[in-house]
């Protein structure tokens, strides 16, 4: 699946190998995993290289949670790497799902404010965890203030 492809390459660049790691899912096509922007894709990549390696400012991040905590029936996400998180286009935020213990999921509603993304668990629903763009072919839409999109994630909630 893409989402195993995606969670190995995140755990590489954990490890620390030298290597960087640029979210690209917002580019992609539904059928296919190389995304069919490829000028796109280099100036992210060049943009990394940039930074990482030559020391040239750039943004080149795309933010990455950094905290979920649960409050009762509401959950607040923040995110790294934002000052002010938007939608695509001006589109309502998408991409936000709930996981229930038998490992069904369902998607919620949230609102976003700098670069914190909240939501409330709809009464009568259960959730051990929260994840975003975690499908093969995701309509997740966030992005940041220099539009690079969220990186995908699953949390546990607690």
């Amino acid at each position: 699946t893409w989402v195993g492809v995606k969670s190995a390459q995140e755990e590489l660049m954990k490890e620390g190998c030298g290597c960087y790691m640029v979210v690209s899912y917002d580019l992609g096509e539904p059928d296919n995993i190389h995304p069919a922007k490829k000028q796109q894709m280099g100036e992210r990549l060049a943009d990394a290289a940039l930074c990482e390696e030559y020391g040239i400012e750039k943004p080149w991040r795309s933010p990455t949670l950094s905290a979920c905590v649960r409050q009762g029936d509401r959950v607040t996400l923040t995110f790294r790497d934002a000052t002010r998180l938007s939608a695509r286009g001006g589109e309502i935020p998408a991409g936000v799902f709930l996981y229930r213990e038998d490992g069904t999921s369902y998607e919620v509603s949230c609102t976003l404010s700098g670069n914190t993304v909240s939501f409330a668990i709809p009464a009568g629903e259960s959730a051990v965890a929260v994840g975003y763009g975690q499908r093969n072919y995701s309509v997740a839409n966030m992005q940041n203030e220099v539009n690079l999109p969220l990186t995908p994630f699953r949390a546990g909630l607690k």
